[in-house]
């Protein structure tokens, strides 16, 4: 659903665009970090670094609103100096992961 809702054109830029089949959005409602992306991002983040490095599966490609959503991120000071260090997010996760 969160793919889905971030491929999906909002109505702010089919205004701008009518024939917009698919959205360039960079955040959740746009082009700028809102509060919900600063809620969201640091889990997508933990989930993806996490899920890459013990089960060798990280948010698929496929799911090219929700890579593109944190491809941006990554690329925003505010989220890159804020966010912990992948080895740090692996030290925490470490002891909970379930063996396959």
């Amino acid at each position: 659903r969160l793919d889905h809702y971030l491929c999906s054109p909002l109505a702010h830029e089919l205004e701008r665009q009518p024939q917009l089949r698919q959205s360039r959005r960079r955040f959740l409602d746009g082009d700028q970090l809102t509060l919900a992306d600063c809620g969201l991002l640091p889990k997508l983040h933990i989930v993806d670094t996490v899920c890459a490095h013990f089960r060798q599966a990280p948010i698929p490609s496929e799911l090219c609103g929700v890579r593109r959503y944190l491809d941006h991120a990554l690329q925003e000071k505010e989220f890159k100096f804020t966010c912990p260090r992948s080895s740090e997010i692996l030290s925490a996760y470490r002891a909970v992961v379930r063996p396959r």
